[in-house]
This record gives structure tokens, C-alpha cells and sequence, in this order.
């Protein structure tokens, strides 16, 4: 099963994906489309930032030069990464009807997807 897996992750994710975009714009139109996408869009950009940042400590404790524009950049992206989320969980607010509950099925979907991930990968 890890095999399997680890030779597929990249169209699994895909598939996942559309499967859950067409089941949220089936069942709740087009906001719960954009409530997917939006979670899913979001949540992809929190685990870049996370990732990012652990990777310039990890290439600051190996001292190794990197450019100080991609520095403040993913420092940046780090610390704004919570506030768009919760800006983000607003907007689907606003937009009303199932646009939330499908927004917060798309963080699910992508925290779920990397514990998979880290999970065949270890």
C-alpha cells in the first residue's frame, strides 16, 4: 500500500480534489465550490509557508547562505499565513450558504492529505 502511494500521491491529490470540488458544486452550487477552493487554496499556502520556514532554519543551522529577498518572503509568508486563513474563513462567511462548512471540508481535505503524505513517507 506504501508503494502504491508514494507512485501515485500526485494524482491521488488530483483526484481528491476534483472529486471534492464537483461533490461541493453538486450539492450546494456554486458557493460550495468556492468555499472548496478557497479552503483548499488557503490551506496549501499555510503548509507551504510552515514548510518554508522549516526549511530556512534548517538551512540556517547548516549556516548556509540564502538570499536575503527569499527570506523575507517566507518570514513574511509565515507570519501573515493565520491572519489570511481567518480572513479568508470570513470572506466564506460572507458569501453565505454552504461556502463555510465546504471552506473549512477544504482544510480538512489538505491536513488530512498530509498526514498521509508525511505518513507513506516516513
Amino acid at each position: 500500500m506504501k508503494g502504491f502511494l508514494l507512485r501515485w500521491e500526485w494524482q491521488i491529490a488530483i483526484s481528491a480534489i476534483v472529486v471534492g470540488e464537483i461533490t461541493c458544486a453538486s450539492l450546494f452550487g456554486w458557493k460550495g465550490f468556492a468555499g472548496m477552493a478557497i479552503g483548499l487554496g488557503a490551506t496549501w499556502f499555510n503548509s507551504w509557508a510552515l514548510w518554508a520556514i522549516i526549511k530556512l532554519l534548517g538551512a540556517t543551522a547548516k549556516e548556509s547562505q540564502s538570499t536575503k529577498g527569499g527570506v523575507v518572503l517566507i518570514v513574511t509568508a509565515f507570519l501573515l499565513k493565520l491572519p489570511i486563513l481567518i480572513g479568508l474563513g470570513l470572506f466564506t462567511r460572507m458569501i453565505g450558504g454552504q461556502a463555510l462548512p465546504c471552506f473549512v471540508a477544504g482544510l480538512g481535505m489538505v491536513y488530512f492529505a498530509l498526514i498521509g503524505w508525511a505518513c507513506a513517507h516516513s
